[in-house]
């Protein structure tokens, strides 16, 4: 009998443990199945950009997948969140655990491992604590205190509300127009959309 013979009688899923991933993980196992899994499933969600690259398993998933329970996948967290290689957030109901891999991340351990420069990477884009995606030319920490503003009014910011408020920055982007003085009166203000500023205080864009 061969091989070939057997694999009809497999399902198509199975763990796939890539040889880097045993010394990324400290030659942890499970660790590395884990993070081989994890590494499959988030090429899935990046097919589904309203995921954010975001995807959730819980206890009866792990345990079917990788035969991990509570202390084993607490312990593959721990490992895999001290490296650095994934976020971690426990939401909804069941008791779902959601996972997001950090890429970069695990591209720059990668390239440590070989002992080559990790490549450069050119990227008009940069991601919020969401992992939501911005154009660069959104500053970060303002962007990050006007989801903490509409959390804390009761309005807080999902995809589509985000979505709509980048639009909204392009089109002052596009005009030239300083974004920081337009997104602080928002913030400071409470207001859940952007106005441009009074011209005597708004800043041309350098």
């Amino acid at each position: 009998m061969l091989i070939a013979d057997l694999r009809p009688h497999l399902s198509d899923k199975f763990v796939q443990i890539y040889d880097e991933f045993m010394p990324l993980c400290g030659h942890d196992f499970q660790a590395a199945a884990f993070l081989g899994n994890l590494f499959w499933w988030s090429d899935v969600a990046d097919k589904e950009p309203k995921k954010c690259g975001w995807i959730y398993k819980t206890a009866a998933h792990l345990k079917q997948e990788l035969g991990l329970k509570r202390r084993g996948y607490e312990k593959v967290r721990r490992i895999l969140l001290n490296l650095g290689l994934v976020q971690y957030r426990r939401g909804g109901v069941h008791g779902k655990m959601h996972w997001y891999l950090n890429r970069e991340v695990l591209l720059a351990k990668l390239c440590e491992l070989r002992g080559i420069p990790v490549p450069a990477a050119d990227s008009r884009h940069h991601h919020d604590r969401d992992n939501f995606r911005l154009p660069k030319f959104i500053p970060l920490d303002l962007w990050h205190a006007y989801l903490d503003m509409r959390a804390q009014a009761g309005k807080k910011a999902g995809n589509g509300a985000k979505k709509a408020a980048v639009k909204q920055l392009a089109k002052f982007h596009n005009q030239n127009l300083d974004l920081r003085p337009i997104m602080e009166a928002s913030i400071l203000k409470g207001w859940l959309v952007f106005f441009p500023a009074r011209p005597q205080t708004q800043r041309q864009a350098v």
